[in-house]
């Protein structure tokens, strides 16, 4: 940079996470042989498509005299991946009471910064107390990777080594896909752990670092659990994953039950068994209202697609239960699925049951409201029958949205029960 002011960079970061802030610090100083002040007017990018800027740290109006120094901080964040450079950040200055022709926009110095592939926004790590012994505490940590690109040679560090009791401080995988899970459980003291996840992404190597506080109490509550009319459920303790064929977000349970649609919608299951010596995981179908079909597994996990026949009129659950080997012996797991009906299928009854009030229509109720099993193509198979062309039965008809109100309103109280 001409000698109009010397910028020197403060220990600038050498590599940096893309889309994530980072402080760039610099002195400023004016040389002391000036015979006017200089003025520093702002900060900005020469490309702002690359590079973002955050500076409201720096002051409004930064007049330096000869021989004075400042020290800026500037929050920078490159938006693309690959080798980038300080000199895309200019600063204007203009001189006070000084000749016209030293108002100038100057670059930074130049230093190149690594720009790799963030894992910040796509790995969750978590920490749950199980137990305690003694001046120990049993915790379970799980980590949920589910970024665009594949991960290889990953690496999984937990500590500090000296406060760890028992359990695995290393873990290595030579490669890891979408939506990969990884539970592991350890003993150990203190109220803080040290987690350092390392792994090479698009040829960069990455690596993030987290301190996480450790709960102060269990996960589970031990009060006496609520009464409950529905009979306990067994929730397995293995990793079950079920999100919409041909989607990405995933079904979020409630209670140990997931929400799932009927009339023939598809769902990808997804089973990774705790134990890592689990094989041959099977899937039972419930007879006539899921089906199960396998597909190809996907390292350790086991993968199925499911199709729920069923399209009920109010909610039903339904237990699917699964099976696999642990050193030859035999053991077994169990989904439950919360089978509710369609929107279109909801309002195909209330459609029904407004024709249904006319005296024409009390046929063909019964079986619209009572066969779980009946398509929305039958719907208007009904109408023609039902439908009597006169001014009463249109009356009749502004009944349908309380039928259908009626019918959301009997799911919310179902749902108390359900989904606790």
């Amino acid at each position: 940079m001409p000698a109009y002011l010397l910028t020197e960079l403060i220990e600038p970061s050498r590599q940096v996470p893309v889309g994530e802030k980072f402080t760039l610090r610099m002195t400023v100083t004016c040389p002391p042989d000036r015979s006017f002040a200089m003025a520093i007017r702002s900060l900005q990018t020469s490309n702002q498509k690359r590079v973002g800027l955050d500076t409201s740290m720096i002051p409004r109006e930064l007049i330096l005299q000869p021989g004075e120094v400042c020290t800026l901080a500037v929050d920078v964040t490159f938006h693309d991946a690959g080798l980038q450079d300080t000199n895309l950040i200019e600063m204007q200055i203009d001189p006070v009471n000084g000749p016209d022709h030293l108002r100038k926009v100057l670059s930074l110095p130049s230093h190149q910064i690594r720009v790799v592939p963030s894992l910040t926004k796509v790995l969750d790590v978590s920490v749950a107390r199980i137990c305690q012994y003694g001046a120990a505490v049993k915790l379970e940590i799980a980590m949920k990777y589910y970024g665009e690109h594949e991960l290889k040679d990953v690496e999984w560090t937990m500590g500090p080594e000296n406060q760890v009791r028992s359990g695995v401080t290393r873990r290595r995988f030579p490669l890891m896909k979408q939506v990969a899970r990884f539970c592991d459980e350890m003993v150990m003291l203190g109220s803080e752990i040290d987690i350092n996840f390392a792994a090479t992404c698009q040829g960069e190597r990455i690596q993030i670092q987290r301190t996480l506080k450790i709960p102060e109490k269990a996960e589970i509550d031990q009060a006496i659990p609520e009464f409950r009319f529905l009979e306990p459920r067994n929730f397995t303790k293995d990793t079950i994953t079920i999100k919409p064929e041909k989607e990405v977000l995933e079904v979020v349970s409630k209670g140990g039950i997931f929400p799932v649609f009927g009339g023939k919608s598809r769902y990808d299951v997804t089973i990774l068994p705790t134990n890592s010596n689990a094989t041959n995981v099977t899937l039972l179908p419930a007879a006539g209202r899921v089906e199960v079909s396998n597909v190809a597994k996907d390292g350790r996990a086991s993968r199925f697609i499911i199709t729920v026949l069923d399209n009920p009129t109010l909610r039903q659950t339904v237990r699917l239960d699964y099976t696999f080997m642990i050193d030859g012996q035999p053991s077994q797991g169990e989904i439950y699925l919360s089978i509710r009906p369609t929107n279109s299928k909801l309002w195909m009854v209330a459609f029904t049951a407004g024709v249904a009030l006319t005296a024409k229509g009390l046929l063909g109720f019964g079986p619209a409201l009572f066969r779980p099993e009946t398509g929305d193509s039958g719907f208007f198979e009904h109408i023609s029958d039902l439908f009597d062309k006169r001014w009463t039965d249109l009356v009749q008809m502004a009944s349908i949205p309380f039928i259908r109100a009626g019918l959301w309103l009997t799911d919310v109280v179902m749902r108390q029960f359900d989904d606790v």
